[in-house]
C-alpha cells in the first residue's frame, strides 16, 4: 500500500451512553479516532461484490490495519455519517483494511 494514496479522511465515532438533563438514557457520539483512506476502484469493487463481501452501492475504503475499527462504529466520510457495516483484513494479514460503509436507514 503506497501512503500517498490516502487522501480522505475518514473520522471514526463509538456510540456511548449518556444521560441528558432530565435523566434519560441517550446515545452520544464519541470521536475515537481519525484516519486516511482511499475509495476502491472500480474494478476492485467489483470482485468484492462478486466474492460477497460487499452488495453493490455501498462505499469500500482501503486503509491502513488499525485493530481498533470495528462493524457497527459510525463514521463520518466526505461531510455524511455512515455506519460500518464490514470490516475486512486483507488476507489477514494485518497490513491493510477494507471498510465497508452505509448510510443508514431512516
Amino acid at each position: 500500500m503506497r501512503g500517498g494514496g490516502l487522501r480522505h479522511k475518514l473520522e471514526i465515532f463509538s456510540e456511548a451512553g449518556a444521560r441528558d438533563a432530565s435523566g434519560q438514557k441517550t446515545k452520544v457520539a464519541t470521536k475515537i479516532g481519525e484516519l486516511k483512506c482511499e475509495p476502491l476502484s472500480a474494478t476492485e469493487s467489483a470482485k468484492k461484490i462478486a466474492a460477497g463481501i460487499a452488495v453493490a452501492g455501498q462505499i469500500m475504503l482501503r486503509t491502513r490495519y488499525y485493530p481498533q475499527i470495528k462493524a457497527n462504529l459510525s463514521a463520518s466520510y466526505q461531510g455524511l455519517m455512515y455506519k460500518i457495516t464490514k470490516v475486512d483484513n486483507t488476507k489477514n494479514l494485518n497490513r491493510e483494511l477494507i471498510i465497508v460503509l452505509e448510510l443508514p436507514r431512516v
